[in-house]
């Protein structure tokens, strides 16, 4: 049995893709999904722009179950994004026979804090030590985390040398003890659209940053494999 699921990140305020639905199993959005500037809770209706008022409908009206992970924008939820949602954030859910996704974020008090490697460490242990619990021999697993891993593959993408200080060890060692088929990511901007493969023991694990206009990704617990396509653009 394959599963098609739909992934975003970064949609900040404005509506995710519109990407065909038919089949999928889950969509799966990989955090700043409220845009911190905008999201001040000042008392003032955030709806009253068009644009977000789409945005949080979005989040009502979708037929498939919707996973979500909270990043450094998501302090405030202006939007009602994880309230009409399903927040993945620390946790690792069943979402297929057979397939789990675990979920990592984050966020600060104020819009603009970015965790430290200490701070990030927390969420991972939390949910490594669901995973080691849940995850099953022949269960295949997904890792949704707004923020990045710290690879060496990374360095390759669009040339970026220091990977912009955003990525993190402790991401990558829960790579490295699940050896999910996929890891959808998010917070870099610029490297939205973009993906690689990592050498993980005997397995080649799918990264990609699917970004605001998505991404489509194919699993087969059976074989084994994980294949992505992106949206149109």
């Amino acid at each position: 049995m394959r599963y098609r699921l739909l992934c975003c990140s970064d949609t900040h305020g404005a509506p995710p893709p519109a990407l065909d639905e038919t089949g999928a199993v889950a969509w799966l959005h990989a955090g700043d999904a409220n845009n911190g500037p905008t999201a001040v809770g000042d008392g003032s209706d955030p709806l009253a722009d068009p644009l977000r008022a789409e945005a949080a409908r979005w989040f009502i009206d979708r037929p498939i179950p919707l996973w979500v992970v909270k990043g450094n924008h998501d302090g405030i939820d202006d939007l009602n994004a994880f309230a009409a949602s399903r927040d993945l954030t620390g946790r690792v859910v069943r979402v297929a026979p057979r397939l789990l996704v675990a979920g990592i974020g984050w966020h600060g008090e104020r819009y603009f804090e970015l965790p430290f490697e200490a701070d990030l460490a927390k969420a991972c242990e939390s949910v490594a030590r669901q995973a080691r619990r849940l995850v099953m021999p022949d269960d295949r697993l997904i890792l949704l985390t707004h923020y990045p891993a710290r690879y060496p593959e990374v360095r390759e993408v669009e040339g970026d040398r220091d990977g912009a200080g955003v990525w993190y060890n402790c991401v990558r060692d829960v790579i490295e003890e699940f050896r999910p088929l996929a890891v959808v990511q998010g917070h870099v901007h610029r490297w939205a659209g973009t993906s690689f493969t990592a050498a993980v023991r005997d397995r080649q694990v799918l990264a990609l940053f699917p970004g605001p206009t998505g991404a489509v990704i194919t699993i087969d617990p059976e074989a084994g494999t994980a294949e992505h396509e992106w949206a149109q653009r």
